[in-house]
């Protein structure tokens, strides 16, 4: 069995027209079309996630940030 991959933006219209490379033989073939959702953008790191509960249980966890009234910052 050949097996090939493509990645492809289906546009408006919902056409999608392929050449096929020269490995795979004419006849029969099994076409699976899947949508490809976006990846997300949060990651999660179950060691990472870990140590922040236990710094935070231990009370060592900065989880506010501001920045000091004295300090410069840009105007846009």
């Amino acid at each position: 069995m050949v097996a090939i991959r493509l990645n492809t933006i289906i546009g408006d219209d919902r056409k999608l027209i392929i050449q096929l490379p020269d490995e795979i033989p004419p006849g029969d073939i099994e076409l699976i079309v899947r949508a490809v959702e976006p990846l997300s953008t949060t990651i999660i790191n179950p060691a990472r996630e870990a140590a922040k509960a236990k710094l935070l249980a231990g009370g060592a966890l900065v989880t506010e940030f501001s920045v000091p009234a004295w300090c410069n910052t840009p105007e846009h």
